[in-house]
């Protein structure tokens, strides 16, 4: 089924650290396993590695707090503007192969209290595809306001 990309996703936070910190946050793989989880009472990313540079490839595991189900996904990285932004491409390993991969920006600017963080991803391969990537994507970045304003 092809990617769908006349359906975008866009989410919009505001975090409590710098531009840098926050870019720090998605390209450290030991920073990122701290946020990246949709749900910390339901799963933990429990692998993640991340080869910063564009061309570079990122690949992470997900697993739930009961063992039961693992979740996989990865991409590769098509701009690294440190502090300011990342274009990746994103894929669930439970989409077909065949399924092209969405692309994702993160755009980073500073504010008088911290980073405006902007989310945009575009490529479904179906609508439910796109309502569970909008719940997960808020839950990892509830995860990551909470982990920014700890450190």
């Amino acid at each position: 089924m092809p990617v769908s990309t006349d359906q975008t996703l866009t989410i919009v936070r505001n975090l409590n650290a710098d531009p840098m910190t926050v870019y720090n946050a998605w390209m450290d793989p030991n920073q990122r396993k701290q946020w990246f989880t949709p749900s910390a009472d339901m799963m933990t990313c429990t692998n993640c590695t991340i080869d910063a540079k564009v061309g570079g490839q990122y690949r992470m595991k997900l697993v739930t707090n009961e063992g039961d189900k693992e979740y996989h996904m990865g991409g590769e990285f098509r701009e690294l503007d440190p502090g300011n932004k990342i274009i990746f491409t994103w894929k669930s390993c439970s989409e077909s192969d065949n399924d092209p991969a969405a692309t994702c920006t993160v755009t980073l600017k500073p504010t008088k209290t911290g980073t405006e963080m902007t989310f945009i991803q575009v490529g479904f391969a179906n609508d439910e595809s796109r309502n569970d990537q909008t719940q997960g994507w808020n839950g990892c970045f509830t995860t990551l306001e909470q982990y920014v304003d700890s450190e």
